[in-house]
């Protein structure tokens, strides 16, 4: 849902200066806009108790564009790398930390059908890693 600002938070541009008329005014804008966009989130974790394991990712996602919000609870250093429409998105490597990243996925990439989508930490990419499957 969208808000609309009330009045006195809109800041009125200036009048337009008399001499020259082909200056237009600056259309009035809100404060503190928030982000325009709200994708799905899909919130993936390594627990602490487990530090080496991804946890919350579903087995499918239609194909679309989410916020990947990736919680990292453990001492190891560990990130979230999955492709995306434009290439492969990751975050940065922590401990302790958490990363959100937007992400289109899409059943094709370069022109060919691959629905089966990997994803890795890069630090321990033979052991944390998993498949989503993308669907139409």
């Amino acid at each position: 849902a969208h808000s609309v600002a009330s009045t006195d938070e809109v800041v009125q541009s200036p009048p337009l200066p008399l001499n020259n008329a082909r200056q237009l005014p600056s259309p009035p804008r809100r404060l503190a806009t928030p982000a325009a966009t709200n994708y799905p989130t899909i919130t993936i974790t390594t627990p602490s108790s487990d530090p080496y394991t991804f946890t919350g990712m579903p087995a499918t996602l239609k194909a679309g564009t989410y916020t990947f919000k990736y919680i990292n609870n453990s001492d190891v250093g560990h990130n979230f790398k999955i492709r995306g429409a434009g290439g492969f998105r990751k975050t940065p490597v922590c401990s302790k930390c958490t990363y959100s990243m937007t992400v289109t996925l899409k059943r094709y990439v370069n022109g060919v059908l691959a629905p089966n989508r990997l994803y890795v930490c890069e630090p321990h990419a033979s052991s944390m890693k998993g498949t989503v499957k993308i669907t139409a």
